[in-house]
């Protein structure tokens, strides 16, 4: 083989291999932005459920 064919393959073998790590970095950002959107609607249901237990408790007072 010829040294430019070798380099021609070698170059697309680089993108192909970058291709794939962009695709898996993204994905992994997905994973992380899907994570804190759960906590944050855990929270959020936390947050509902105490303040209602508060305007439970604090009508049966009045």
């Amino acid at each position: 083989m010829e040294l430019d064919s070798i380099l021609l393959y070698f170059y697309f073998y680089l993108i192909f291999v970058l291709k794939i790590n962009q695709v898996f970095i993204l994905y992994q950002q997905i994973l992380s932005k899907n994570e804190i959107l759960m906590k944050v609607k855990s929270l959020s249901c936390i947050r509902q459920l105490l303040q209602s237990f508060f305007d439970n408790v604090f009508f049966e007072f009045e």
